[in-house]
């Protein structure tokens, strides 16, 4: 072999393991990439392609969702506005409060309650009875006034279904 050859072999030699190292290391370098864009995305308030579509906060709390209650009250949804919310076969506009207590959700009401949902002494007793309509006992005894007081829901007139 001459001495041009061998260092031709040489050369070569280094730039296979410059290309091994480089397969290497490439699958990281582009996962950190990735992953830098999405923090920075999500900094500038950018949503994802993915990102589920916005629902009103009612239909979140009928449908139990106790994170996205929080989340959308920590955003700034106002938790005393009434939405539509599909119901069986009908879409019923309902206050978050109204749609928690429907579904018989007694952690979205307290979520609700603790993001500055107004339970008024007028409304109690309406939602009362509709945790009774619903069959929500554990709702019923969380709403309960502290005095006890006998609700007659003949009165009382419930969203309609």
């Amino acid at each position: 072999m001459s001495e041009t050859d061998q260092t031709l072999e040489i050369d070569l030699r280094a730039v296979i393991a410059g290309s091994i190292a480089w397969i290497a290391a490439a699958p990281p370098l582009l996962l950190l990439s990735c992953a830098a864009v999405i923090i920075v995305a999500a900094l500038v308030g950018l949503q994802p392609l993915w990102a589920s579509p916005a629902i009103p906060l009612a239909a979140a709390a009928r449908a139990g969702d106790t994170a996205t209650v929080y989340r959308m009250l920590k955003a700034g949804a106002d938790p005393n506005r009434a939405d539509d919310v599909p119901l069986s076969s009908s879409v019923v506009s309902l206050t978050p409060i109204e749609a928690a207590v429907e579904s018989r959700q007694v952690e979205t009401l307290q979520v609700l309650l603790k993001g500055g949902a107004v339970l008024s002494d007028t409304d109690r007793p309406r939602l009362i009875c509709l945790a009774r309509a619903a069959t929500a006992p554990e709702v019923e005894a969380f709403l309960q006034p502290t005095d006890r007081s006998t609700i007659d829901c003949a009165r009382v007139r419930l969203p309609p279904y």
